[in-house]
């Protein structure tokens, strides 16, 4: 799915205080948009801190002739 805005403004919004909840409704698609961006925030963070730990990065390609190699992968 492309970037798109996720301003208020072009959303149904509503916001409520239940017992010290907040509450907010969007449309479904705008829902997964924020879903799909927390998962790349989330694989970025992760990226950088196998980057910022690791002591030896293996390159993809070394990667995929190793799982050919054991049959793993075609």
């Amino acid at each position: 799915m492309p970037n798109q805005s996720l301003s208020v403004s072009d959303a149904r919004t509503l916001l409520n205080t239940l017992h010290s909840q907040n509450l907010v409704v969007l449309p479904v698609s705008r829902y997964n948009a924020l879903l799909e961006e927390i998962e790349t925030l989330e694989d970025a963070l992760a990226l950088l801190r196998a980057v910022a730990t690791s002591k030896k990065l293996v390159p993809y390609t070394t990667v995929r002739k190793r799982l050919v190699a054991k049959g793993l992968l075609r």
